[in-house]
């Protein structure tokens, strides 16, 4: 059992998803070497909370964080309307699935 934190969700805002062309069709994912866009995560993670954050506690976070982020997309797959998911909601796709759809690579 895990308990959402402020620093889970400082964290999340932080979190970089990108799309993975060589999965089968395709997928969401994140760089496990980068998930906050450098190698260093425990130095990512201790700008981003303005804390230090030693390598175990970081790498717990990051474990952390996977569960809550399958906890939230399982929620937003059986509860689409709660998670404000219905016909007619509009998302704004980042640059790289905005070439995807375009067919541009």
């Amino acid at each position: 059992m895990i308990t959402i934190t402020a620093d889970h969700l400082t964290l999340l805002a932080y979190l970089r998803f990108d799309w993975d062309d060589e999965c089968e069709w395709g997928a969401v994912s994140t760089d496990p070497k980068r998930p906050f866009g450098d190698s260093d995560v425990p130095g990512d993670i201790s700008d981003i909370l303005g804390r230090h954050v030693d390598h175990d506690e970081a790498r717990k976070l990051t474990i952390e964080l996977a569960a809550i982020v399958q906890e939230a997309v399982s929620a937003a797959v059986t509860h689409p309307a709660e998670a404000g998911i219905e016909p007619g909601t509009t998302v704004t796709p980042d640059r790289r699935a905005r070439l995807l759809l375009d067919g541009t690579r």
